[in-house]
């Protein structure tokens, strides 16, 4: 796996907890195409999973395929694996 690119990193800066997308979108101050793209190229790798907020439950539920359609209602958080490649560059 290669490490990560500028853009990546910058938005793996801002997962170490659960975010919504617009936050996410306004903290990276990047594009909304360009977000997207990126996101769903770090959950292709794993190493970021999208979650969206389940209301019977009261809690987030991550989605095991990205949908990229659900970003804008959905929140995002750096796994394990992520954490790990973002702390090497870091």
């Amino acid at each position: 796996m290669n490490g990560l690119n500028d853009t990546e990193f910058r938005v793996m800066d801002e997962l170490y907890f659960v975010t919504a997308y617009n936050e996410l979108l306004e903290l990276t101050v990047l594009d909304e195409g360009l977000l997207n793209k990126t996101l769903f190229g770090l959950i292709v790798q794993g190493l970021v999973h999208q979650m969206k907020y389940n209301a019977n439950i009261n809690d987030f539920e991550k989605l095991e395929q990205a949908d990229t359609a659900s970003f804008f209602q959905s929140s995002f958080v750096a796994s394990r694996q992520g954490l790990l490649m973002h702390n090497m560059r870091s």
